[in-house]
């Protein structure tokens, strides 16, 4: 077996297994945070998903990788309604967080809190930098693989192992970014 495939193939089941343990370790300190603002309750509704997402998606496509190096079969077929993998997600990101920005700026401009204008900022800065990763991380692979289908084999798999490395990244994310959610982690490892 090539080094590269090699590579490839264990690179696919190190994402199972880390992002895996990071998503639901990510979701269950998602579900101890206790917010008392209604609106900011739907915005972990929404991070709660990604993370969830964000397991089914590193089952996908990584254990196809793994299995096919190691056995030399895969359980999914390529699609072309695999490529809504960006599209769909992308568009859903940006409708959620364009309504929960504007929830948050509308609700700066009626309160006169100065605390709460700087948590809204962090969820803020959350979203954004979630959905700019998802975006330069899983794009070029996409339209890589769609239109340069033949091209070098070896790009094709350093963009596909950059794609499916954004579904680990929600837990450091929100770890820098996300105050509240740092805090929650915190006490979990104390408490452990």
């Amino acid at each position: 077996m090539a080094a590269q495939t090699l590579f490839v193939t264990y690179y696919s089941l190190t994402l199972v297994i880390v992002g895996t343990l990071l998503s639901f370790f990510t979701f269950i300190i998602l579900c101890r945070l206790k917010l008392r603002n209604r609106r900011a309750k739907s915005t972990l509704c929404y991070l709660r998903t990604i993370a969830i997402f964000d397991i089914l998606m590193l089952y996908g496509w990584n254990l196809d990788h793994y299995l096919d190096g190691i056995y030399g079969f895969t359980v999914q077929t390529s699609s072309i309604s695999l490529c809504v993998y960006n599209c769909i997600p992308f568009i859903l990101m940006v409708i959620f967080n364009s309504g929960v920005i504007y929830h948050l700026i509308h609700r700066h401009h009626r309160t006169t809190i100065r605390n709460s204008r700087i948590r809204h900022r962090s969820i803020k800065i959350t979203l954004i930098t979630t959905t700019f990763l998802f975006l330069i991380m899983t794009v070029p692979a996409t339209v890589a693989f769609a239109f340069f289908p033949d091209g070098n084999e070896t790009i094709l798999h350093f963009l596909d192992g950059i794609l499916y490395t954004y579904h680990i990244t929600s837990f450091p994310l929100y770890l820098i970014t996300f105050g509240k959610f740092r805090r929650e982690v915190f006490v979990c490892i104390k408490h452990k």
